[in-house]
């Protein structure tokens, strides 16, 4: 349950700010640019520490 948490915030907060511009409440120009900005924020959400790639390691095993 806990790593579903994160990502259905984090797609929550997406399609908010989609409705919000779509209902007029918000500039469309920021709420096209808004779910960039919350993946940029949230980037824990969907790169892990201990599943992101690290390019220090070295691609080869």
């Amino acid at each position: 349950m806990k790593s579903l948490l994160a990502p259905l915030l984090l797609a929550s907060a997406m399609l908010g700010a989609a409705l919000l511009g779509s209902a007029g409440l918000i500039a469309k120009e920021i709420a096209q640019t808004l779910p960039f900005l919350v993946l940029a924020v949230s980037s824990p959400a969907w790169l892990r520490g201990d599943r992101s790639c690290n390019l220090l390691k070295g691609a080869s095993r």
